[in-house]
């Protein structure tokens, strides 16, 4: 009987303490499912998973204006040829391999790296655009494509009666 310990009732104080740290967990557990970079994350990130030598998750940035719609995509390091944009409807597709060497050799020291890779990201753009007025550039390690959205001639307002 000795092994038995008597349940204790907490403060008011301890046991919000309990309550607040329960929520920040189912929190952080629906609202990260796959993790993120930050501390405390309940499965590797999604970029962890993708990173390596096999798969790059690039950053994807999609802003809308009047008339256009601006990708910026962050791949350094890689050379324009490999690099492959494809649009079909709205889903803006962008592929890439990327291949680097290092070698160093200083007193009788040798030392090489590699560093590869493969990414397939899509993106599904937020108005429909016109496939004929994309353009894209790569400069210091980031795409940016520029697309010209079209106006839907079907898109029509529908009032709401009541019955």
């Amino acid at each position: 009987m000795n092994s038995i310990i008597p349940w204790r009732r907490k403060s008011k104080e301890a046991a919000g303490n309990d309550s607040l740290q329960q929520q920040e967990f189912f929190d952080r557990f629906f609202r990260e499912p796959f993790g993120s970079l930050m501390e405390g994350s309940f499965f590797p990130a999604t970029r962890e998973l993708f990173a390596g030598t096999t798969a790059l998750w690039p950053d994807i940035d999609v802003s809308e204006r009047r008339n256009d719609i601006t990708v910026e995509v962050e791949i350094p390091g890689m050379d324009k040829k490999d690099i492959q944009l494809y649009l079909d409807g709205r889903v803006l597709t962008i592929k890439g391999e990327k291949v680097q060497d290092s070698e160093s050799r200083k007193r009788g020291v040798f030392r090489k790296e590699r560093s590869y890779g493969y990414f397939n990201r899509s993106v599904e753009l937020p108005a429909d655009v016109d496939a004929n007025s994309v353009s894209a550039r790569y400069k210091r390690g980031v795409l940016r494509i520029e697309i010209k959205k079209i106006k839907s001639a079907n898109q029509k307002s529908i009032p709401v009666k009541t019955a």
